[in-house]
């Protein structure tokens, strides 16, 4: 895995379903307890009000290590005026939630079956 993925992720129009406790949760164990993904940096564009005070209650619980690796509210020059999904082609909202949803149980899969495997 070298040192680590780096996810970007557009955060305009996230609104209070964001904050439902079973997205938490799934976010909260690939974050803390995410093997075998390694972070290597999470970049979201564009958060709304509702993020940054997640993230902040979430600060409180997210070792320190995994903080440094969190960049909330990131304007970069490139993205003036656009959404970062402008920038590569997804078809649809819902195709893109499930593609998401998707790939984070795959996750959930390894990270369980790896689990079993460590705990003979």
């Amino acid at each position: 895995m070298g040192e680590g993925k780096s996810v970007l992720a557009e955060c305009d129009g996230v609104g209070h379903g964001f904050l439902h406790p079973i997205v938490t949760d799934m976010i909260m164990q690939l974050l803390i307890k995410g093997y075998p993904m390694n972070l290597k940096h999470v970049i979201s564009y564009n958060t709304p009000t509702v993020v940054n005070i997640w993230w902040s209650l979430m600060k409180k619980i997210v070792p320190k290590h995994l903080q440094r690796r969190f960049h909330l509210g990131c304007h970069p020059e490139i993205l003036t005026g656009i959404r970062l999904d402008a920038l590569y082609k997804v078809r649809t909202e819902e195709k893109a939630l499930l593609k998401m949803i998707w790939n984070v149980g795959k996750q959930l899969q390894v990270k369980k079956k790896n689990e079993e495997g460590f705990n003979r």
